[in-house]
Parts: C-alpha cells; structure tokens; sequence
C-alpha cells in the first residue's frame, strides 16, 4: 500500500515501532539525523494497512550520517540509529537530543556498510549487520563466492555479546547494470531470540526499464546454535537458514510496483494472535515520478509459518 497525500516522499530506510499505532522512521537522505513519527493503522482482523499518516518529524543538531536503521529501547524511551557513512550507532532522546551514548562498530564500505538494526525487548538483544562484505557491486559481481556477513548482538549497554556468521544467496543478476545493491537490508529481532533477515537485490539495466528487486526473508536461530563469545572474527560454522518467503517487483511500462524494501519491525498482534510485522521501501524521493512509498504487512502465525498480508507479485 502507498499512502502518498499524507506521507512525504523519502528515502525510508528503517522503521521501528514505539507503541500505540507510532512508528519512527528513518530517511538516509535527510538534512540532520532524526527521524519521521508515522501513524500506521493496521487492521486488527486481517493485518491489513489501512492508512499511514506523518505526525512530525525530530531533528537532531547532528548532521546526516546515512541513516539506514532505527530500532526503539523502549527501557529509555530513546532510539538508535545506525549511520553507514561512518559505522556508529548513536542514541537519541524522544526530543532528538544526542544522549552521548554511542556504539562505534568495526569500519565498513559507504555503499555496503551498516544497514540493519533491530532490539527485542524480550531478549534484550540489539542486532545488526552490514549490507555485504564486498565493497562495491563490480568487486561483489566478480566473486566466485557468495558474501558471508557477521551478525552481532550487543546489549542496552551497548557492550558486545555474540557474533555469528551467516552466508547469503549468490546473485541472480550476471552483470550490474546501471544501479545494484545486494545484500541484508534490515534484520528483525523476534522475542524467542530467532532473527528474520531480509536479503535484497536490486537491479536497474541501463535502460531502467526492467529494474527488478528480489526480496527473500530467511529464519535464523542464533541461540540455538552453540554458543559463541563475541571475537574480532565471525566463527568458521554458519548459522543454517530457512527460507519464508521470497517475492520480486519489477519497472516495466506497465507496471509500478517496484518496491526497495529497507525496514522492517514488529507491528501489533492482531485479534488471533498473530504478530504483524511492518515493512517500508526507499522510493529515492519517488524517483521520477514514478517510485512509490510502498508500506506492507507480513503475519507471523507462529515462527515455523509466515504469511503474507495482502500479499501480490508479478
């Protein structure tokens, strides 16, 4: 769904909820880091989005970093925010003051660097991850082998807890093209400790037309392999991983729906029970005129079977 009268173009790259129907959301292209309060009206039947609505948005006096993940720590009723540009996670208040409490992760590439951010209350774990560890599509498309990227948890201390290795999928495109990303966009931290990872691919040929995204949505459990003590270097066995869903938009004359998905966070439960989550796309400011801000909704009915809401491909 897209909502475009009552959500301003963006750059959406993380969403995190904060309760009651409010969600903060990032833009990687705005003036100062900060972030949007979105109200997200989600069907308490059928998981469905109703409407989505911009309440205002908070600025910090910190300049944009290449926000790419918000999470909310609902202990101090302040949120994170990752920056790829220079691979630091800082806190900010409710008013968009910098708390002074930030977290510098190991260096990555600008255009592969930190993407993800995800806590759970639950499990008191923050998670995050960089985007690939090859640092740019020409070196990534030339690789023999498929990227293995480290995931890791640090506590609201933000001290360091465990690190993980995890393999993704080898590229579907043989060449880049005009645009390409490939790799984790966003992770989701669920309350029994698993982690749902979204791998992206984005593909723009020089022609535009025929620009796809594939979006595949891979189970983890970190906790249920052995466990591991946070090192400067991710461990040699990885983590298995199951695959939920995948789905593909595409650009074509007839057809909008391209949708670069980059957020993702948990959303309410519905009337069943089940566990919405809650994704948002980078439209690069509606680009063309064409780009939308697409908002959607997955349905967990447990950890072993997700569905998707309302869900269409081509």
């Amino acid at each position: 769904m897209s909502f475009g009268k009552n959500v301003p173009a963006g750059n959406y790259s993380g969403i995190t909820g904060m309760g009651n129907g409010l969600y903060a959301v990032v833009s990687d292209k705005s003036e100062h880091d900060g972030y949007f309060v979105f109200n997200i009206d989600i069907d308490s039947i059928s998981g469905e989005i109703i409407n989505v609505r911009n309440k205002s948005f908070v600025a910090s006096d910190v300049p944009n970093r290449d926000a790419e993940g918000i999470t909310y720590i609902p202990e101090r009723n302040t949120v994170l925010i990752v920056g790829e540009r220079d691979s630091r996670i800082m806190e900010y208040d409710s008013v968009g003051t910098f708390t002074g409490r930030e977290l510098y992760l190991a260096k990555a590439s600008e255009n592969f660097g930190y993407e993800s951010l995800s806590y759970n209350e639950n499990t008191g774990l923050l998670w995050t991850c960089t985007e690939n560890v090859y640092p740019d599509a020409k070196a990534l498309m030339t690789s023999d082998t498929a990227a293995v990227v480290r995931l890791q948890s640090f506590n609201v201390d933000l001290r360091p807890v465990s690190a993980y290795s995890y393999r993704m999928d080898k590229p579907q495109a043989d060449s880049a093209g005009k645009h390409y990303a490939h790799g984790i966009s966003e992770l989701l931290a669920l309350d029994d400790g698993s982690l749902v990872v979204l791998e992206r691919e984005f593909r723009v040929p020089e022609s535009i037309l025929g620009a796809y995204v594939v979006c595949k949505l891979y189970l983890v459990r970190p906790q249920s392999s052995a466990s591991t003590e946070y090192m400067s270097e991710p461990p040699e066995t990885e983590l298995p991983k199951e695959l939920l869903c995948e789905w593909k938009t595409r650009l074509t004359l007839f057809n909008y729906s391209l949708a670069n998905y980059e957020g993702m966070c948990l959303g309410p439960k519905l009337a069943d029970g089940s566990q919405t989550v809650v994704m948002v796309s980078d439209s690069q400011n509606r680009e063309g005129g064409v780009l939308r801000d697409w908002f959607r909704t997955i349905i967990i009915r447990n950890t072993e079977s997700i569905r998707i809401a309302n869900f269409k491909t081509d």
